[in-house]
């Protein structure tokens, strides 16, 4: 994502939990999860 520059001491990120993995996914009904293992700052 792009964002306009701004100055800034903190980053809130805030994500959502799709629910349940939908019919297609092999783990079709059961929970979904989030990784998240890099941002990047510039």
């Amino acid at each position: 994502m792009d964002f306009p520059p701004v100055k800034a001491k903190f980053v809130r990120v805030k994500l959502e939990n799709y629910g349940k993995c939908p019919a297609w996914h092999l783990g079709a009904g059961g929970d979904t999860w989030i990784f998240m293992d890099e941002i990047t700052i510039e």
